[in-house]
């Protein structure tokens, strides 16, 4: 986070990489238009902090959902169409942040998904 002016620091601490959480990649059919499974691609050490709760209505009905950030070490191959389980909740991804471009570390905003 930016305090006075001063630019994110991307460095991230072993120390704060304390959960484990893995990263699934999805399978799809030969038509290519459909999930048919998610694989395991890898399991890695992660920073994991609720960013904001928010409740949605769907369906006739309202759930409370939070939104997640996960903090890894820098990874090229991580998709935003990829998923991320953690404590064995599945979440989706919804946005990659290369902290100012230094490839140090990634920091994945995901929400749960149903």
């Amino acid at each position: 986070m930016a305090l006075g002016g001063r630019k994110p620091d991307p460095r991230i601490s072993a120390g704060d990489l304390d959960q484990r959480v893995t990263l699934l990649s999805p399978v799809y059919n030969p038509e290519s238009d459909e999930i048919v499974q998610w694989n395991p691609v890898i399991t890695v050490w992660a920073y994991v902090e609720p960013n904001a709760a928010l409740e949605q209505t769907g369906s006739q009905r309202t759930v409370a959902d939070t939104d997640i950030v996960m903090v890894i070490r820098y990874r090229k191959d991580v998709d935003a169409r990829w998923r991320i389980v953690h404590r064995g909740a599945v979440y989706q991804i919804h946005g990659l942040l290369n902290i100012i471009s230094r490839r140090e570390r990634l920091e994945i905003l995901c929400r749960h998904a149903f």
